[in-house]
């Protein structure tokens, strides 16, 4: 996608969206499964007892709490590759963010297999299941939006932060036009 978009229009190369797009998919290809896999062995039984003797109990443990792992290493992930974008940028470190793609990274997901589904069953002709869809989408869509609503609500959950102070020696400034 990235090389596609530089095809029509090099310039996009310099824009903040694109670059914390593409790299934040980066970091978190790269961070995610190795912050997953301490995480989730924390759900699983005793090393010494083999997998196909595991409970069932003991198994759909392990299950949620891979699910459970892959989710926090993707939002603390998401936070690490944003966060030096998000200081140099916009000047802004946001904490919240970590509790925040807690919620919203689920929900997102949530909301873009919605879509997909209705998209399915809109090409298919299934109404009556793609109105259904629809609706799980807006309520998904809505919880989201509200989710989000709710962390920038939080007290002290963005610091504003400055460069640091630098002496300029120049008594002239000049400016070159794109």
């Amino acid at each position: 996608a990235a090389f596609a978009i530089l095809a029509c229009d090099t310039n996009e190369l310099f824009n903040p969206g694109f670059q914390l797009s593409f790299v934040l998919v980066l970091v978190i290809f790269a961070l995610s499964s190795h912050l997953q896999r301490p995480m989730a062995r924390l759900s699983e039984p005793d090393d010494f007892i083999p997998r196909r003797m595991w409970t069932t109990g003991q198994r759909w443990k392990a299950e949620i709490g891979r699910g459970v792992a892959a989710t926090i290493a993707v939002g603390l992930a998401a936070w690490v590759g944003s966060a030096l974008f998000m200081w140099g940028y916009f000047h802004l470190v946001s904490p919240v963010a970590i509790l925040a793609n807690l919620v919203a990274v689920p929900l997102a997901f949530c909301v873009l297999a919605l879509g997909l589904l209705s998209l399915v069953f809109g090409v298919c002709s299934v109404t009556f299941a793609a109105v259904a869809v629809n609706h799980a989408n807006w309520f998904c869509a809505r919880a989201l939006i509200a989710s989000v609503d709710l962390f920038a609500q939080v007290p002290r959950g963005h610091v504003y932060v400055e460069w640091p102070a630098v002496s300029r020696s120049g008594a002239a400034e000049i400016v070159v036009l794109d």
